[in-house]
């Protein structure tokens, strides 16, 4: 089991990227959160944290692009902070002002 970084918190970001499982992987969903977009001069945002929800192929309108409000305990899996099966918000992307 993981140790816990942090009891359960909230989160906001926007997601970078999405890995769908395929049909012979184990079935879960996986999207990264980001706490803003790439700079132009990076491959990857830094920062980011892993969201896995397990026993889902898809989430629905969880994609690339899309803001977020998530909850649920940080835990560090494989070195990358993750949340597993965490509760989320859709939310509009802030101004740019």
């Amino acid at each position: 089991m993981s140790p816990t970084v942090s009891a359960e918190s909230v989160h906001r970001g926007v997601v970078t990227e999405v890995t769908v499982p395929g049909a012979d992987a184990p079935v879960v969903f996986t999207a990264e959160l980001a706490p803003g977009p790439p700079r132009p001069d990076q491959r990857r945002p830094e920062k980011t944290i892993r969201l896995l929800w397990h026993g889902r192929r898809r989430v629905p309108r969880i994609m690339p692009g899309q803001w977020l409000t998530v909850t649920g305990a940080v835990t560090v899996s494989e070195g990358v902070p993750t949340i597993f099966n965490p509760a989320y918000e859709l939310i509009e992307a802030p101004s740019s002002r």
